[in-house]
């Protein structure tokens, strides 16, 4: 099951600190991720203007038999200190970012699909 992943921030250096490979970051990245998840970079939205953060979009493929927790302390992890403002999971959109919020919103998203 593939689910879009969107992360809000000015930092873009986020990506690739998530899926970049040395020193670069293309369209079509893939890495693995703790728990079972291939995450897949689909490129970033840049909005001009003063403090307009762009947008990192990703693809996140899971699977019935994947360890959320893992994968959600993890893309926590990544996020916690970036000035990250919101992720989308799927149609969902979390504000209050904790590992609590991520895995439930990749839970409700991936029932959804089911």
């Amino acid at each position: 099951m593939k689910l879009p992943l969107e992360i809000e921030t000015p930092n873009i250096r986020l990506g690739f600190d998530i899926v970049g490979k040395d020193g670069s970051l293309s369209s079509g990245a893939i890495v693995e991720a703790p728990g079972g998840v291939t995450i897949t970079y689909q490129g970033t939205i840049e909005r001009r203007g003063f403090d307009i953060p762009a947008i990192l979009q990703f693809i996140v493929d899971v699977s019935v038999t994947i360890e959320l927790s893992l994968f959600a302390a993890w893309l926590y992890d990544k996020t916690k200190s970036r000035n990250v403002s919101k992720i989308r999971i799927g149609r969902k959109t979390i504000r209050e970012i904790t590992p609590q919020k991520i895995k439930q919103t990749l839970e409700e998203e991936m029932e959804m699909y089911e």
